[in-house]
């Protein structure tokens, strides 16, 4: 169903209901949740694994599905008893999208806060029943805070026309004036669990790790996989040159380095959640490293497998052009920049200089 829906998907500019419900009825929202709100809350090579499977067939759709996963948990975790009742008691599947960074502001009202604030790339939007948006506390805290309200609550703008990931629905939305009661929102800086494992009591970005590793790897996976298929096919000119050959193998090696280097960070990050040490600055950039590194090893991979595909790889019905556009977009995301690479080699002359 997730194959089958992405033509549907990208002229919707979001995910299908069938396809939504194909990733609900699977349980796959329950990736991350607390294990005590009925979650599976998987460790993290695990949940790498479940989205790039999930993306090795549809990358939007695995945005979508990583987006809610990742929001859920925290709305599940960090909330106040009342508003986990509210929200995760119906027994119903509920999604929560939206977008963390505090682009609100507040003020303090008697028995919360209000917010305004405008917001981007609320991924998701269209089968979400809750929604998430960070603000800024008021005077004198001034910490990172995020509300999670219902979606009728909130204003949402129809405005996604992106040239990647078009069927993920990542509309802006925005507030006025928002009642928020204490309860419904909780420090997203230094977040505090209520409930949940260990995983919670990590840094957020090391929390979303697995969510972009996974997706560009099922995306670059799926790239490679069309232009072989294309290869193989009956008087494909790919089949007998050398340089496409080679270009293939290196690919392929690239590929496979890059999944190895991630799958071994996150496999460290739950060991390190299970049982120590905690994660620490210069873990979590390695991390976020290897996010951007991933991404970018995907996207050129992609990049090749689409121009060996040739002319056929221009039209719209073709799955290179999309995963090679939804990588694209990936690319831009602020935990994909690659000032990663700045910080980390920064915190690494450090470490040697604090050693000598």
């Amino acid at each position: 169903m997730l194959a089958a829906t992405e033509a549907d998907a990208e002229q919707r500019r979001m995910l299908p209901e069938e396809a939504f419900g194909t990733l609900a009825e699977a349980g796959l929202f329950r990736l991350a949740l607390p294990t005590e709100l009925g979650g599976l809350e998987v460790p993290p090579l695990v949940e790498m694994e479940v989205y790039e499977a999930v993306s090795r067939v549809n990358t939007a759709a695995c945005w979508n599905l990583s987006a809610g996963c990742l929001y859920s948990s925290w709305a599940a975790a960090y909330l106040g008893d009342e508003a986990v009742r509210e929200i995760f008691g119906s027994g119903g599947p509920a999604v929560v999208a939206g977008q963390g960074p505090p682009r609100g502001t507040a003020v303090a009202a008697e028995g919360g806060v209000r917010v305004t604030g405008r917001y981007g790339f609320g991924s998701g939007m269209s089968h979400a029943t809750w929604v998430l948006g960070g603000f800024t506390a008021p005077a004198p805290e001034e910490e990172w805070r995020a509300f999670v309200v219902p979606k009728e609550r909130v204003e949402v703008l129809d405005n996604w026309h992106a040239v990647g990931l078009a069927g993920s629905g990542s509309v802006d939305y925005a507030v006025r004036d928002l009642f928020v009661p204490d309860g419904y929102w909780f420090p997203l800086g230094r977040p505090r669990p209520l409930r949940g494992g260990p995983r919670f009591a990590a840094p957020i970005a090391a929390q979303v790790a697995a969510a972009h590793c996974g997706v560009a790897l099922g995306a670059g996976e799926q790239a490679l996989d069309a232009v072989v298929s294309a290869a193989r096919s009956a008087g494909s000119p790919l089949a007998a040159r050398g340089a496409f050959h080679r270009d293939l193998g290196e690919a392929h090696t690239r590929l496979s380095a890059a999944r190895d280097h991630a799958a071994r960070l996150l496999g460290a990050l739950g060991d390190r959640l299970r049982s120590g040490p905690r994660p620490d600055r210069l873990f979590v950039q390695q991390l976020v490293a290897a996010e951007t590194y991933v991404t970018e090893v995907a996207t050129d991979v992609t990049t090749m497998a689409y121009r060996y595909a040739g002319t056929a790889a221009i039209r719209l019905d073709h799955p290179l052009q999309r995963i090679l556009r939804d990588l694209l977009v990936a690319l831009q995301h602020k935990f994909i920049a690659d000032t990663s690479y700045d910080v980390l080699g920064t915190t690494l002359l450090d470490d040697v200089r604090r050693s000598a």
